[in-house]
């Protein structure tokens, strides 16, 4: 490391220094602290989720202990109270840190419980970056994204903000209930009016409660609404998979296979059987993934009609009774 200003030594300034440890503010202080870290909390005996390397794990019997690092900051989720303090004075004994009691606010989402469930909103935030862009005092608007709108900087942008001041108080609810693993696909076709990519949309739901959801322009263009229905279908199998191996590390099993819901009955024919060889050889090997996991059924696909299709909301622009019914 190079001398620091106002400690370079007038014999040798052109010396450099050899670090004995990491110093917080350099390039590798990142990496070093979560080393240490999580070298730490595997000799407590807590394991390294291979699906989320930031997740540790920790279950006795009954007994289970999660740990989610974001750089410095923790959360712990126990099924025994007593077993958080505990690790917590562990944890004090090798690090400095503070406990600052029960989850309020992280990562700008304030976080509150009570008997009945866990609410999620993001007033303080939302508050912020409307007074940042000096548009707390506009109008509201009830809807982010109106039929045949032209996404531009200075007007789409600003439309979400306002929307954004209208809903400040809006947020997730999560209760209990069954714990299922549904999700809701859709995808525009050619909905870029530069490129004709099309976006995919999902929004996945554990039980009742939302907790994943993706607005992304697919890699390629598609030749066809199917097509492009057909490769959302294959992202959002990905993403059930890959949630679906991390629920069983929760030790949390699910009573029946994850359901995809679909509007398009000719991607769902698609990705249930092998047929239309000519006309889909020229999709990619990988989106194909799909056709695997619905034979072995891991993944049960469903339609569902375009009225009640929930990922309508976050791939096409919708009139503002549609957009508050399927928001709500």
């Amino acid at each position: 490391m190079e001398q620091p200003k106002g400690f370079v030594n007038s014999n040798f300034p052109d010396y450099v220094c050899k670090l004995t440890k990491s110093l917080c503010g350099l390039k590798q202080a990142p990496r070093a602290w979560f080393m240490r870290l999580s070298q730490t909390l595997l000799e407590f005996g807590f394991l390294s989720s291979p699906m989320d390397a930031s997740l540790f794990v920790y279950h006795k019997g009954n007994i289970h202990l999660f740990i989610l690092i974001y750089v410095d900051d923790i959360l712990v989720t126990s099924t025994d109270p007593s077993l958080i303090q505990s690790l917590i004075k562990k944890l004090q004994t090798e690090f400095k840190m503070k406990d600052h009691g029960p989850l309020g606010y992280f990562l700008g989402i304030q976080a509150s419980r009570d008997s009945f469930g866990l609410h999620l909103r993001q007033y303080k935030y939302i508050g912020d970056l409307l007074h940042q862009t000096k548009m707390a005092g506009a109008k509201p608007a009830s809807s982010p994204c109106t039929t045949g709108l032209k996404l531009s900087v200075h007007v789409a942008a600003k439309l979400v903000l306002r929307y954004l001041k209208g809903t400040i108080d809006l947020g997730l609810w999560y209760t209990k209930g069954e714990q299922t693993l549904q999700a809701f696909c859709d995808s525009d076709w050619a909905g870029n009016p530069n490129d004709r990519r099309s976006t995919t949309g999902y929004g996945v739901f554990f039980g009742s409660c939302l907790i994943l959801w993706t607005a992304k322009k697919q890699s390629v263009v598609a030749r066809s609404s199917t097509e492009a229905e057909y490769k959302a279908l294959t992202i959002t199998t990905a993403e059930l998979y890959l949630l679906r191996m991390l629920l069983k590390e929760l030790h949390i099993s699910l009573p029946t296979a994850p359901t995809i819901w679909c509007d398009n009955n000719g991607a769902l024919a698609l990705a249930s059987y092998h047929v239309f060889h000519a006309r889909t050889k020229h999709i990619e090997v990988d989106f194909h993934f799909i056709r695997e996991k619905v034979a072995n059924r891991d993944i049960s696909l469903q339609f569902i009609g375009s009225y009640d299709q929930t990922a309508y909301i976050i791939t096409k622009g919708l009139s503002l009774a549609p957009f508050c019914l399927l928001r709500d």
